[in-house]
This record gives structure tokens, sequence and C-alpha cells, in this order.
């Protein structure tokens, strides 16, 4: 199991989608920065063949909607992808996602848990 922290509230659905409605290259500005920022919080992790994906949202409220805050997850895929860590975020290579939703007023962002597919231990 590879465990892994991105510090910070990654973008959610909602604002997402505004900010693409206001014009379409802000919403590439945007997911090629957070791809980035994912990337580089998973530079150092070994390369892996298939996983399964269990992320820990943490949020500093309650205000914003599960479905909304994961989100992110796409940034998060992406990542592992440009990092190398994954040779795509297929569903040869993505086995299954799961999610758990905390409360934490001192700490927003993912932890992101990864298990290699039996066919990679």
């Amino acid at each position: 199991m590879i465990e892994y922290h991105i510090e910070g509230k990654l973008p959610d659905l909602n604002s997402e989608i505004d900010t693409a409605k206001k014009h379409w290259s802000n919403y590439a500005r945007t997911k090629k920065a957070w791809t980035t920022r994912c990337a580089l919080a998973a530079r150092r992790l070994k390369p892996l063949k298939a996983v399964h994906v269990h992320c820990t949202w943490r949020s500093k409220t309650r205000r914003i909607d599960p479905d909304n805050l994961a989100f992110g997850l796409k940034y998060i895929l992406d990542g592992l992808v440009v990092a190398k860590v994954l040779p795509d975020d297929g569903w040869q290579h993505v086995k299954s996602i799961h999610h758990t939703f905390v409360v934490d007023k001192k700490h927003q962002g993912v932890d992101v848990r990864l298990t290699p597919d039996n066919g990679d231990v």
C-alpha cells in the first residue's frame, strides 16, 4: 500500500463549471495547474501497473456535497499518469475507486492510498 497527501482544496465540480462558463480556457488553465500539482505530490512513487484508489477528502466544513468535492479525483488520476506512476487512468489500470469524507478544520486536501492490484504485488 502506498499513501501520500495533496495539500489544499482541489477544485470542486461547481466551481469548475462556473469557471468554464466564463471562458473555455479558464478550465484548461485550472486543469493543467492542478494536474501538475497532483503529479508533483506523486513524483516519488514507484510505477504501478494497476491500482485500487482510496481518497480521504478533508474539508473545513460540510458546506460542499461529497460528490462535488470528489470531482478533484480527475486531477489526481491525471497527475498519476503525468508522474508516470500509472501508464493510463483507464479501466485496465484503475481497478476501483473509494472515497471517505471528513471534516478537518485545520487541513484541507486529500489523502490518497494506492493499493496495487494482485497482479502488481
